[in-house]
């Protein structure tokens, strides 16, 4: 019969070699190194300056592939409209380091239809929600193509990816695909403390 010790060393080297495997996502460094984690678009949503009543972007899934999103607009949508598609990113407590969107434009007159802002939020609280990174660069490439943002966000609650687009005709379209996060190193567990 094992005793008490040496079954509990079994069991957490046991529990060990479960859970490692699943914290590996990332590219190197074992589980606390720097990781990649992606997001597949498929719930964003779109929201207007007062939230989504005030909202004139739908978001939906795009054919083909139906993992991607189609952003549309029911009228020309101008910079002073904000006009947003949200993306909650989930995921560990690491520093982000850098996004990545991956994105083309339908549109018939090159420049009138693009992302004009990337933006990451950190909320705890309902009530308020802080900007941890905020880009202008206006993406106008027709695409399909992907672009990244260096960032440095260490969050304390949820991120939202935030994407700000401007519409020069309903007719035109914005499609958005892969979102990666670029993630630090996790804080490596420390000793137990004595109890």
């Amino acid at each position: 019969m094992l005793s008490t010790r040496i079954r509990i060393s079994l069991c957490f080297a046991l529990l060990v070699l479960i859970s490692v495997p699943a914290m590996a996502q990332d590219k190197a460094g074992g589980p606390w190194g720097p990781a990649s984690w992606t997001y597949s678009p498929l719930t964003a949503v779109g929201v207007g300056p007062s939230g989504p009543a005030t909202s004139k972007i739908s978001v939906e899934p795009y054919c083909c592939p139906s993992t991607a999103v189609v952003v549309k607009a029911s009228e020309a949508v101008a910079e002073d409209d904000f006009q947003w598609v949200n993306l909650g990113l989930s995921g560990p407590q690491r520093t982000v380091e850098a996004v990545e969107v991956c994105y083309s434009v339908k549109t018939a007159k090159p420049g009138s239809t693009y992302i004009s802002q990337t933006r990451i939020t950190d909320m705890t609280t309902p009530d308020q929600a802080m900007v941890r990174l905020d880009d202008a660069t206006n993406r106008t490439d027709a695409g399909p193509t992907c672009y990244t943002v260096e960032a440095s966000v260490q969050p304390e609650g949820t991120l939202t990816l935030g994407l700000k687009v401007v519409f020069g005709s309903p007719a035109d379209e914005i499609r958005i695909g892969m979102v990666r996060l670029e993630r630090g190193p996790a804080a490596k567990p420390g000793k137990p403390g004595k109890r």
